[in-house]
């Protein structure tokens, strides 16, 4: 499975074909790719997606990963009585725009916490700006 999410458009596309996600499914998605490989409770999914610690239950996790996949997102994994992760071997990347000279170019980038640190925000570009600039 492919997963590319465009940041500025909050556009999902699997294995190049575009997938329409609430707000929250977006959210949760990201989340999941912020922290590819770790397992991530459904309290921790709850306290950063919603932004709140009792907001909501934890079967509200449950029920927007199963509209995930129903959506097609396959790769999110279940680890039974804890949470859900998004393995490794699932290739993700994030799509931005930036600035450079006077055009705004759309990248890819990867994120790869090689550390295993939670606080690691490394970003690798896995592509190269194609404008002429």
């Amino acid at each position: 499975e492919n997963l590319k999410l465009d940041l500025a458009s909050r556009t999902v596309y699997v294995n190049g074909k575009e997938v329409f996600l609430t707000r929250i499914e977006f959210d949760i998605v990201k989340y999941l790719i912020r922290n590819q490989g770790k397992v991530c409770t459904r309290y921790e999914l709850l306290s950063e997606v919603w932004e709140c610690e009792y907001c909501t239950g934890e079967r509200e996790v449950n029920f927007h990963i199963m509209n995930l996949r129903k959506k097609g997102i396959q790769g999110i994994q279940t680890v039974r009585g804890i949470g859900y992760k998004i393995g490794k071997e699932i290739q993700t990347k994030f799509r931005i725009k930036i600035f450079h000279g006077n055009n705004l170019c759309t990248i890819d980038i990867k994120h790869s916490c090689l550390c295993d640190s939670d606080a690691c925000d490394t970003i690798y570009l896995s592509e190269k700006c194609k404008c002429t600039v």
